[in-house]
Formats: structure tokens, sequence, C-alpha cells
């Protein structure tokens, strides 16, 4: 494999993994935003109000957590990447003569 093949490559990865990072962070502003409304319309209600505020803490806490986690996979992912190419960059230089 070329170097600028390498390097082209490290573009596409740097571009996927910038990509999801994005995506996920406004993926996540878009839930949040959407779940916001009809539980601050059913905490109006006072006799769920209670039970409502702990579904949210709920829904909250588990959302977070799974946007969270692609996050990491999306980090675990370029950081693997970033390996293997540096591993592939390494074994096409020619061996350096030795002193």
């Amino acid at each position: 494999m070329s170097r600028l093949s390498l390097q082209q490559i490290r573009g596409v990865a740097d571009l996927i993994h910038d990509t999801v990072a994005g995506s996920v962070d406004a993926i996540e502003e878009t839930h949040r935003t959407i779940v916001r409304k009809p539980f601050a319309l059913l905490k109006q209600i006072d006799p769920i109000a209670a039970p409502v505020r702990t579904i949210e803490h709920i829904e909250r806490n588990i959302a977070g957590g799974v946007y969270q986690s692609i996050r990491v996979a999306n980090r675990l992912a370029a950081t693997l990447s970033t390996q293997v190419l540096n591993w592939l960059e390494e074994a096409e230089e020619p061996p350096q003569p030795q002193p």
C-alpha cells in the first residue's frame, strides 16, 4: 500500500470518527429536546407528577449511558484504526542499515 493511500485512509477514518462524534452530540440534544416536552406536560398533573419525575430521571440516565457508550466505542475505534494504520506504515518502511 502506498504512503498516499495510507494518508487517504487516515483522512477517511478521521472523517468517519468526527462525523460519528458530531452526530451523536446532535442526536442526543435532539432526543433531549423531544422528551423534555411530554415530561414537562405530565409533571403538571399533580397525581402523577412524582412518578413522572422518577421516570424522567431514569430515562435521562439510560439514554445518557447509551450515548456515552457510543462515544466510548467511537473513541476506541479511532484508537484502534490509528494503531493499525501506524503498524501498516511501519511495516512498509524499508529497514534502516545498522551502523
